[in-house]
């Protein structure tokens, strides 16, 4: 009965190939002699799958390295500085500040900053908001420290005790109208307010207690721009700063002045 032994073990291969075994009085060389090549399972006929060639995973490694490599030449555009020194935008002290002005301050920001633009923006609009109005009719300088909130607190202290503890999330968010006017209050206050990237106020008063050597302002910034400039260098934040002297705002990242109004 060799046809019908041939035809069983013939349908066994293509069950399982691998069913034949060096020890086997019976191969699978030999009962496949008569068998076409495209009658056989892949593999059966001597060739070897494509996925199993060292050529495929060359392919894929070679794609999962460009995918990393992209990865991070976007995050290096992403993150770095603007090529062409610090921006400065001119605008009348005596004026409101215009959403166009904004706009483009925030365009500019947001090349160095990873939270909500909306938020940046309205801690922008209330910085030059002090530095236009000032408080009590006396010129005001303040800091704000907005992003990586967690990593701020630890290189920080308090100078008093926080005015803002204990109040609810929602009563402390740079959105609430009332907000706004404590925190222009507040600004007369020594030390900087840490803003987290929803707008939640977290403190006022805060002294940046960590080590300013590495910082390269040019000469002539005082105390509050060397610290608010040395934690941005230390964590992801960015801060914001309004000159008491002058009135201008500067917007500091990675240790460097990004931008400032004029």
């Amino acid at each position: 009965m060799y046809d019908e032994a041939y035809d069983s073990y013939r349908f066994l291969l293509t069950i399982d190939p691998q069913f034949f075994s060096s020890r086997e009085n019976i191969t699978a060389s030999n009962l496949t002699v008569n068998i076409t090549p495209g009658m056989l399972p892949p593999g059966m006929n001597g060739e070897i799958p494509f996925m199993s060639t060292p050529l495929f995973w060359i392919l894929i490694g070679i794609g999962v390295g460009g995918l990393v490599i992209s990865g991070l030449v976007i995050y290096h555009i992403r993150s770095r500085l603007p090529e062409h020194g610090t921006g400065v935008i001119s605008r009348s002290s005596s004026g409101p500040v215009s959403e166009k002005d904004l706009t483009h301050i925030a365009d500019q920001v947001m090349k160095c900053y990873y939270g909500d633009r909306n938020i940046l923006i309205q801690v922008l609009k209330l910085a030059i908001e002090i530095a236009r109005e000032g408080r009590e009719g006396k010129a005001v300088g303040t800091a704000f420290v907005l992003g990586d909130s967690d990593a701020v607190l630890e290189r920080s202290r308090q100078l008093i005790l926080n005015p803002l503890a204990g109040h609810k999330p929602s009563e402390r968010l740079i959105t609430n109208a009332d907000m706004r006017e404590n925190i222009k209050e507040l600004s007369l206050l020594d030390g900087a307010f840490v803003i987290r990237e929803d707008g939640t106020v977290e403190a006022a008063g805060r002294y940046i207690s960590i080590d300013t050597s590495k910082v390269k302002l040019s000469k002539g910034f005082g105390t509050r721009h060397v610290s608010v400039a040395a934690i941005t260098q230390e964590t992801r934040a960015i801060g914001i700063v309004v000159s008491e002297s002058g009135g201008q705002v500067r917007i500091m990242a990675k240790g460097r002045i990004i931008f400032e109004t004029c």
